[in-house]
C-alpha cells in the first residue's frame, strides 16, 4: 500500500522506510537520522548566513526587498522548529506505519474493504508524483544556484524534501483511515439487518482505526502546529510577492518576469500543500463522527431487536 512511498522517501533520504514483517527497517532508521542531523546543522548555518547578511546590508535595500528578506528569515526560523519535530517524528515512523499496516489488514479482512481504483491512484499520487516535484525542485536549483552556494542550498532543498513528504506521509494515512471509514459507513446504511456478532464486528473494526487516527495525531502534533502555520505565512506572503513582481513591477523587466514566474510557482506550492493536508484532515474528522453515530445507533437498534426475538421466544 504505501511501502513504496516510503521507500521513495527513504531513497530521498528523509523518511525510514519498514518491512510489514519485521520489526527493523529496511534502511536504518539511524543512518536517516545522521543524515537528517547533519542537513539540519548546514541549514542552522544557511540562516545565520542570511541573519547576517541582512543585518549588514538590510537597511540600504529597497523596503519591497527588506519585507522579502524579513519574511524568508521567520521561514527559516519556523523551519528549525518544524524540521526538529518532524525528526522526532521520523524516529517512530516505522512503529507507525507497522501498526497503521496491521489495522489496515485486520479491518479488510473483517470488511471485505475494497476502494478500486483510488487506492492505486492514491499509491500513484503520493510515490510519483511527491517524487516528481522533488527531483523537479532540486534540478532547478541546480540550473539557478552557484557552485559556492551549493553545499547550503543542497541542505534547504534536503529540508524541503523532509518536510513535503512528511505532510504527504501523513495525508496518505489520513485519506487511507477515511477510505475505510467511509466504507464502513456505507456497509452500514446499506444494511437492513444487522446481528449482534456483525455490530460487535465493526464496533471493533471501527475502534482500531480510530486509534490508529489517535496514534498518528499524537505523533503529529507539534510538527502540524509549526507547518500549518508556515504554510500559511508562506501562502499570504508570496501571494504579495507574486502580485508586486507580477503587476506592480515593470514587466518589461527580464528580473521582474523571472521573479514572477518563481513567486507564482512557489504561490502554488504552497497552496497545494495546505489544502492537501487540511482536506485529508478535515474529511477524516467528518467520516469519524458520522461513523459514530450510525454505529451508537445500529448497535442500541441491533439489540432491541435481539431482546424483542428472545422475548417473542420466550412468550
Amino acid at each position: 500500500m504505501m511501502i513504496e512511498f516510503l521507500r521513495l522517501a527513504s531513497v530521498f533520504g528523509v523518511l525510514p522506510c519498514t518491512n510489514s514483517t519485521s520489526n527493523k527497517s529496511s534502511i536504518s532508521s539511524g543512518v536517516i537520522l545522521l543524515i537528517q542531523l547533519i542537513c539540519q546543522l548546514f541549514y542552522v548555518k544557511y540562516f545565520c548566513q542570511n541573519l547576517k547578511q541582512f543585518y549588514d546590508s538590510g537597511a540600504s535595500e529597497p523596503i519591497r526587498v527588506r519585507i522579502t528578506a524579513v519574511t524568508s528569515l521567520i521561514n527559516f526560523f519556523l523551519d528549525i522548529f518544524n524540521v526538529s519535530a518532524i525528526i522526532a517524528f521520523s524516529l517512530r515512523v516505522p512503529k507507525l506505519t507497522r501498526a497503521f499496516l496491521r489495522v489496515c489488514a485486520f479491518n479488510d479482512k473483517i470488511l471485505k474493504f475494497s476502494d478500486k481504483p483510488w487506492s492505486r491512484i492514491r499509491k500513484y499520487f503520493f510515490s510519483l508524483f511527491t517524487a516528481s516535484v522533488m527531483i523537479a525542485k532540486n534540478l532547478f536549483m541546480f540550473i539557478t544556484v552557484n557552485l559556492p552556494e551549493l553545499n547550503v542550498k543542497l541542505s534547504a532543498r534536503y529540508i524541503y524534501a523532509l518536510i513535503v513528504f512528511s505532510e504527504q506521509y501523513v495525508s496518505y494515512v489520513n485519506l487511507e483511515i477515511k477510505s475505510r471509514l467511509a466504507f464502513l459507513n456505507k456497509k452500514l446504511i446499506s444494511s437492513s439487518s444487522l446481528t449482534k456478532q456483525d455490530v460487535e464486528l465493526m464496533q471493533g473494526a471501527f475502534r482500531e482505526l480510530t486509534k490508529c487516527q489517535r496514534l498518528l495525531s499524537t505523533s503529529v502534533s507539534k510538527f502540524m502546529l509549526f507547518d500549518l502555520a508556515q504554510l500559511l505565512m508562506l501562502i499570504i506572503f508570496r501571494a504579495l510577492n507574486a502580485v508586486v513582481s507580477c503587476v506592480v513591477a515593470e514587466a518589461e523587466s527580464a528580473k521582474s518576469i523571472t521573479w514572477c514566474t518563481l513567486n507564482v510557482m512557489y504561490l502554488c506550492d504552497s497552496v497545494w500543500r495546505f489544502s492537501m493536508i487540511t482536506w485529508s484532515c478535515g474529511s477524516l474528522q467528518a467520516e469519524v463522527k458520522l461513523c459514530l453515530y450510525i454505529l451508537f445507533c445500529t448497535s442500541v437498534e441491533a439489540t432491541k431487536k435481539l431482546l424483542l426475538a428472545t422475548a417473542a421466544k420466550i412468550k
